[in-house]
């Protein structure tokens, strides 16, 4: 060997360990930040997760660089972030097809992006798309694969085919899937008909033995708020009372807390707790609206609707009958302001027709019954009443079934008082 090569051979040896070293930090760097990211995930520290999958994306290639672009486009899609989810699994769907797992997957969340975004024809169009291109993503092959039929579910009731919707349910019902797919599947058909109006049923899905089997505790907390929503659509307020006794009732996602401050305070109203229920109802306003995503206008609409309604029932029970009116023409003011195109879901549109029509009864009887003006509740029945001629048969029933607190079929009662105004 030529001595004069030596010291350029050395370097060589040299600079391969040293690279093998680099490598070789580099992968107990990625192991160790992957670890430290599930960390900021449990605690709720996002920022510093997406920063540090963003650094795991620069130095990573091939399968890593996948899974840690996959990883953050989920980390987006969980806190709403729904644009920038959308572009990266996009972008996934486009270059993933290598790795079946995250492809697959993929190709479900931008499912569930489309009905996020209120696109439900996008979202029956993946879906279409899933069913040519991977037929093998099954419910016993993937249990990602649940989120479809929950997505179909959801869409076909916002398309108002009630039949559609609980039929897509029941048929995965009978197919062999995991305890957690399942859990969710018995909740979103309760909450179906919840929505519908079908309150025994909701009762006896959210009720379901193998429902609590898939559930953390925050899930079950939150379940037993739409159970009390459900017992308030029976007016079981003494059951509602029970289960809201416990401290740790209050916690859990925001539009279900929403549901428990609400079912909890008109509970508390019916049974005289006045305070108590109008404290509940302002907490409606003190802790959950301001903290709903700016994209979530239906949620702080309804939600809020909900406040005006209960507040304006505590206040006529208190005899405070202008605060009253203010409150339920507070209803009736915002749902004029907003475009009728708007909220063209079957169900937003059903429930914020209730809550206008519940608004017109209410000021229709403190016109009458109170003010002595008999002339400004017939104008408000009657408004009542061309909203109600408007409405289709089945919007017509479903409005009627609705039961949160004004205890029996607002259009039975609005017909009733129109025919006994009509006779002064």
């Amino acid at each position: 060997m030529n001595k004069k090569n030596m010291p350029f051979i050395i370097l060589i040896i040299l600079f391969a360990f040293a690279l093998f070293l680099l490598l070789k930090e580099v992968k107990i760097f990625k192991r160790g930040s992957f670890q430290q990211i599930e960390k900021y995930i449990q605690n709720r520290e996002y920022d510093k997760a997406k920063r540090a999958y963003l650094e795991q994306i620069e130095i990573s290639d091939g399968k890593e660089k996948l899974e840690a672009e996959f990883n953050l486009a989920k980390l987006y899609y969980t806190n709403r972030q729904l644009v920038e989810a959308d572009l990266l699994f996009q972008k996934l769907y486009n270059s993933a097809k290598e790795d079946s797992n995250i492809y697959d997957n993929t190709a479900i969340y931008l499912v569930m992006l489309a009905e996020s975004k209120g696109d439900c024809d996008l979202a029956i169009d993946y879906i279409l798309r899933i069913k040519e291109l991977r037929p093998h993503i099954t419910p016993e092959s993937n249990a990602f694969y649940g989120n479809i039929p929950l997505v179909l579910s959801r869409c076909y009731l916002k398309d108002g085919n009630e039949k559609k919707a609980k039929t897509i349910l029941e048929d995965y019902f009978s197919k062999e899937v995991d305890t957690k797919t399942r859990t969710r599947a018995l909740i979103q058909m309760g909450k179906n008909f919840l929505e519908l109006g079908g309150y025994d049923e909701a009762i006896k899905y959210f009720q379901e033995k193998r429902v609590n089997e898939g559930l953390i505790d925050i899930q079950k907390k939150e379940l037993n708020h739409f159970l009390c929503m459900a017992n308030l659509g029976k007016k079981n307020y003494d059951k509602i009372t029970e289960i809201s006794s416990f401290e740790t009732f209050f916690q859990g996602d925001i539009e279900s807390l929403g549901y428990a401050f609400y079912s909890s305070a008109i509970a508390d109203i019916k049974q005289n707790r006045l305070e108590e229920g109008r404290e509940k109802l302002n907490k409606i306003y003190a802790t959950i609206l301001g903290r709903l995503d700016i994209k979530e206008s239906y949620k702080f609409h309804y939600l809020n609707f909900l406040r005006y309604y209960g507040l304006g029932l505590v206040d006529v029970v208190e005899l405070k009958y202008e605060n009253a009116e203010k409150n339920f023409m507070q209803i009736i003011e915002i749902y004029e302001e907003i475009s009728s195109t708007r909220y063209n879901s079957f169900i937003e549109k059903n429930n914020f027709t209730f809550l206008n029509l519940l608004a017109h009864y209410e000021l229709a009887k403190l016109n009458y019954k109170v003010m002595g003006n008999i002339q400004e509740a017939q104008e408000r029945i009657s408004k009542a009443s061309d909203i109600i001629d408007s409405l289709t048969e089945q919007e017509k029933r479903i409005i009627g079934a609705k039961e949160i607190g004004n205890e029996g079929s607002i259009i039975e009662k609005i017909n009733k008082y129109k025919l006994e105004l009509n006779e002064n």
